[in-house]
This record gives structure tokens, sequence and C-alpha cells, in this order.
């Protein structure tokens, strides 16, 4: 098999994991071979009469029962126990350097198609060496962020990612974001033309845009209804849109949603 693979997209780079998985699984296989020729001749077999479990050593001469010498049962069993793994990563080994062969061929294959060409050129370009859209989701997630500083105290249910969260409904909505693997922020300080405001959740895309999520939970209370619009309005005024860069839920799109995921 060739590792010298030139095609720059990601297929190298899972070519590259498929080696590591195939030459550590066979550095693996190779002790585990050395480990198994040491042990002697004979196979360990247990059967089974009225709840009781009889052991009994066979080999080509014939089979005699050992359950009275504890150490060659342990020596045997451990001898089994390395055959099974020797079997599943033989079997593994041989699927695995089949998938690199076919991959080899397909990437080689399609490194030849016009596609591929502006593929190299993208990879080469200036504007390239510097766009790794998940490289900037990471540092996104992992900086430090100012927070809503009102009523922290409110913030007593935890989320799924340890994250303290307001209301039942907020952690239904943490939950479902950190469990779809989708990176964002909470009650993350927001500064717009001066404006600063607190949405409920922040979500960077990989375009470098954010969307923002707020959550409305008290419509029947005539002065956080009010506040509501005031915000949607403002959020509207800088160009949030709903179902383009900004989602609004109320109580009745939670109750209504499964709670399983």
């Amino acid at each position: 098999m060739n590792q010298n693979i030139e095609f720059q997209d990601s297929g190298r780079i899972l070519l590259k994991d498929l080696y590591k998985i195939y030459t550590d699984n066979n550095n693996k296989l190779q002790k585990l071979r050395e480990e198994y020729s040491k042990y002697p001749d004979g196979d360990l077999y247990i059967r089974t009469k009225s709840g009781k479990n009889f052991f009994y050593e066979k080999k080509n001469s014939g089979e005699k029962a050992i359950g009275h010498d504890k150490e060659r049962i342990d020596l045997l069993m451990k001898k089994r126990l390395i055959e099974h793994d020797i079997n599943c990563r033989t079997l593994f080994d041989s699927n695995t350097k089949a998938l690199i062969n076919k991959m080899e061929s397909g990437l080689k294959k399609y490194r030849n198609q016009n596609s591929s060409l502006t593929l190299k050129r993208i990879y080469s370009s200036e504007i390239y060496a510097h766009w790794d859209p998940d490289d900037a989701i990471a540092k996104w997630k992992s900086e430090n962020y100012k927070t809503n500083p009102h009523y922290a105290d409110q913030k007593k249910l935890i989320t799924n990612c340890d994250l303290k969260v307001r209301s039942k409904s907020e952690k239904i909505i943490a939950d479902k974001l950190w469990n779809e693997n989708i990176t964002f922020r909470y009650e993350a300080q927001l500064s717009i033309n001066g404006f600063t405001c607190y949405p409920d959740f922040t979500i960077r895309k990989k375009s470098g845009k954010i969307v923002i999520w707020e959550h409305f939970g008290l419509l029947e209370d005539n002065e956080y209804f009010q506040s509501m619009i005031a915000k949607l309005e403002k959020y509207r005024s800088f160009g949030f849109r709903q179902h383009t860069n900004l989602i609004c839920t109320y109580e009745d799109d939670i109750i209504s949603c499964p709670r399983k995921y």
C-alpha cells in the first residue's frame, strides 16, 4: 500500500487515520501472536451439569478433567482469550487493509477529475491558508465571555454540559444543542452599535456569522411581553430576521417538542 497520498483534501486525513488504526492493530496483533506462541499445547473446554462448571483440557491425545488444577485452568483460560483477540484483530486487519486499498484507488481516480483541480487550487490559495472554520469555532468555544450579570442566583438548573440555566425550557434547549454538537454560548454579552444585550443562546456558524436564540416564557406578564416586543424590534433593526439568524421559541414550542432525543 502506497502511503504517499498527495491529494490534499479530507481524504488524505482520513487515510492517515486509517493507516494509524491499521498499524496500531497490526503491532498489537504481532505481540499477541508472540505471546500466544509461548503457551503450551492444549485447549480449555467447560461443560455444565446441574448448574456446575466442569473444566477439561483437550489435546490430540484426548482430554482430561483439570478441575483440581486452578493454575492450569487460569493458564488455558488466558490462552483461549488471547486466541479470540487474535481472531478478531486478524479479521479487522484484513478488512482495514481492503478499505485502505479501496480508498487509495478511489482517491487516485478522483484526483484526476476536473473538480479536484479546483480543490487543489483552493487548498494552495492564500485565502485558505487563513481560513479554518473548525479551528475558529474551537477558539470561539474556548474563549471567556461576559454573561448576563442580572439575577445570576436564578441559574440553578444544570444541563448535560454542566451549564447552569434559569428554566426547564432553557435546559431542554441547551441539552438539545449539546447533544447535536452545536457550539453555543449561554446569555453571552452581545454588543451591536452601542446596544448591549444578552441573548439566551448565541450560536456561531462555520461562516463566522452568528445566530441568536431567544426563548420567551412569560408572555402572560404584560411588562415581560412589552420587553420582548422591544427586544425583537431592536434585533430587527440590526438585521436579525426570524428563520435566518434569529430563532424565537415559546413555552408551547418546548412543551410540544419530544423530551428524549
